[in-house]
C-alpha cells in the first residue's frame, strides 16, 4: 500500500503502521486531501482525512 499511496501527485510521505492498520500521508500545499482519500477508497481500503 505504501507504494501506491507514494505514486499519486503531490504526496512528500507516508507513512504505514502495519500494527495500527493506518497509514499517514503528508503531501503537498494545494494537493486536495480528500481526493486522495476517495482514490483510496476507489481501491477498497477505508479512508479518512484527518487535519
Amino acid at each position: 500500500m505504501q507504494g501506491q499511496l507514494e505514486k499519486f501527485e503531490g504526496v512528500i510521505s507516508v507513512d504505514v503502521s502495519l500494527e495500527d492498520a493506518s497509514a499517514t500521508v503528508t503531501v503537498k500545499k494545494g494537493v486536495e486531501p480528500q481526493d486522495l482519500a476517495d482514490a483510496v477508497s476507489e481501491l477498497g481500503f477505508e479512508a479518512k482525512v484527518r487535519r
